[in-house]
Parts: C-alpha cells; structure tokens; sequence
C-alpha cells in the first residue's frame, strides 16, 4: 500500500516594508514658501488693522469717558466737564505726529463752579493720545472740534454736565444736527487715501452715539437710554 504524503502548504513571506521616503529639497523649499507667503499675507493685514483697532478702543475710551462724568455729576450732585485741551489740525496727514488731550474734572458748586478737580479714575484724570503722552496711541488723533463756549465763565472749549446729567452748553455750542460732535480719526488709513474716522455725538440729555465713516458695525449708544452699557 503506498502512501503519499501531501506537502504542507507554506504561507508566502510577508514582503518586506519599503523604507520610509523623506521630504525632497524642492518640496522643502516649496513647503518654505508657502509659509513664508502666509507670513507677509499675515503681517500685512495686521498692519491695517492695528491702526483700526486703536482708533476704535480710543473712540470707546472716550465715550466711557463722557458717561463717567455724566455719571459723577448725577451722583455727587456736582457739575463735571469734559476739558478738551489739544486737537490735531493735521489729522489728514499720516507723517504728522498724532495728537489729542482731554481732562474730566469736577466742579465744587451745582451751578457755575470756579474751581475744577481733575478726576483720579483709573489714571484717567488726564488723557494725552501723543507720543509723549500717558495714554499715546500710534497714529490715532483728536480731530478739531467746533468752537465751544461752554456755559456761565471760564468753560470754553468744555462740555459740562449739570446734576441731573444734561449737558449745561449753550444751544450755539450744538451743531445744527442738535449734538456736539467729537472725531476720533485713524490718521494711518490716509496712507491708502481711506478717510476712517469715528463720530461720538452728544446730546443735550447726555446721550453718546458712536458713528463710524466704515460702517455702523462699531456703533453704539451710551447715556440716559443705555445708561449700563460697556466699553
């Protein structure tokens, strides 16, 4: 009787793995300047929007500036004012140094007060947007305001508050729009011929409406409507 013997089958080896390619240097150096295109794209738009923002975040300043002092005056039952020191009557031009001063103070009567006390909140008694300045702020400025002669003496180019948080100034010291309208502008938009600058309009019963050239996307209203409102 014979026998046969079946082979065992034998499972085929496993192939060897391939080693691992790397990166080319022309993939490298394409890899690199994609990244270096990123890079520039990148800075580039900060560069535009930097200015934005400032002028912003000064505009929003200011207007918490103006509630501060509507609110100190209603609270203490004193006056307050809003100094307006220094403009930029360069505001167009973007190679002329940036400018703009105010001081909120406090008055020692309700009514025509002699003596003004320059408010010590959060160092803000004084503000200077100029390069030497506590408050400098690159290429941001205080627009020429329209001439204010303030009510009672001594309170020109000032916006007082009174008690009751209405605004003391004489009806010639409000534009035929009826607000007293202060402009913060971004000088570094002039570079690009884009006239970017934010209105805060003040009325007679202390409201603030903030207006930009750009759009409204950054407007907002503070005072006796929207008295809680932030910065």
């Amino acid at each position: 009787m014979q026998y046969i013997l079946e082979s065992e089958s034998v499972l085929p080896l496993s192939p060897q793995r391939r080693p691992r390619r790397g990166f080319t240097l022309i993939e490298l150096l394409v890899v690199i300047s994609i990244i270096g295109i990123i890079v520039v794209l990148g800075v580039g738009s900060t560069r535009e929007q930097l200015p934005r923002f400032r002028s912003v975040q000064v505009a929003k300043d200011l207007r918490q500036d103006v509630m501060s002092l509507r609110n100190t005056a209603v609270e203490q039952g004193l006056e307050t004012r809003l100094l307006l020191v220094e403009a930029d009557s360069a505001s167009d031009d973007p190679d002329s140094a940036n400018a703009g001063s105010w001081r909120l103070q406090v008055g020692d009567k309700a009514m025509d007060s002699r003596t003004w006390t320059d408010l010590g909140d959060a160092g803000r008694g004084v503000v200077d947007l100029s390069q030497d300045g506590r408050h400098y702020s690159r290429g941001v400025s205080l627009d020429e305001w329209e001439p204010l002669s303030g009510p009672w003496t001594g309170n020109s180019s000032a916006i007082v508050f009174s008690p009751r948080g209405w605004v003391s100034n004489p009806s010639d010291d409000f534009g035929s729009d009826g607000y007293i309208t202060l402009t913060v502008v971004n000088k570094e938009a002039w570079r690009s011929g884009v006239d970017d600058h934010i209105d805060l309009k003040l009325s007679r019963s202390g409201n603030v409406t903030m207006t930009t050239s750009l759009g409204s996307r950054d407007a907002g209203t503070v005072g006796a409507a929207a008295a809680s409102e932030g910065s």
